[in-house]
């Protein structure tokens, strides 16, 4: 339909914020003034380097959504616990789990220092209604890796209805 225009689709496998992240990658590109191949070059890379994790503060809307049990929402509620969510190549996986908000906190911190996050990283932090929460997880990364946030806002309305509110969920892209 554009046969003048050079259009050129990528999957990212990922949504909101961390798709923000690799369309950011993509106009800083554009504005340094590199070419299309090397634009796309960077897209690439930076779909395969962006990570997400996070957490929900509870387990009752993953279970209204059907995107775990009934028994294991309910333990889960009975012990204080939530999951450590991330996204790999459009799947959302558990890579743990940990008693209450603040103890996912401290092991995404933890998580972050092993990824090797630094001054350079691009990051990202969404949240379900909990600016206050968000805002301290903020001052804790930058304090932590020298690192500067580039967007802080609410998580969409897809990923919102299968969390809930209280969810809070970090992006990033390693330089």
């Amino acid at each position: 339909m554009l046969p003048m225009m050079d259009i050129r689709i990528f999957d990212s496998f990922t949504t909101g914020a961390s798709l923000g992240l690799v369309v950011l990658m993509a106009a800083w590109a554009v504005n340094e003034g590199l070419t299309m191949d090397e634009v796309c070059d960077i897209v690439k890379i930076a779909v395969e380097q962006v990570r997400v994790i996070g957490f929900p503060s509870t387990l009752k809307y993953l279970v209204k959504g059907g995107r775990i049990g009934r028994a294991r929402g309910l333990v889960g509620r009975l012990l204080g616990r939530v999951p450590i969510l991330t996204i790999a190549e459009g799947e959302t996986s558990s890579l743990t789990t940990v008693p209450g908000a603040e103890g996912a906190m401290d092991w995404m911190i933890e998580h972050l220092k092993e990824e090797g996050l630094d001054s350079t990283s691009i990051i990202a932090l969404t949240h379900g209604n909990m600016p206050n929460v968000a805002e301290v997880f903020r001052r804790r990364v930058e304090g932590t890796f020298g690192c500067r946030v580039q967007y802080i806002g609410l998580v969409g309305p897809v990923v919102g209805s299968h969390l809930g509110p209280g969810s809070l969920f970090f992006t990033y892209i390693k330089k």
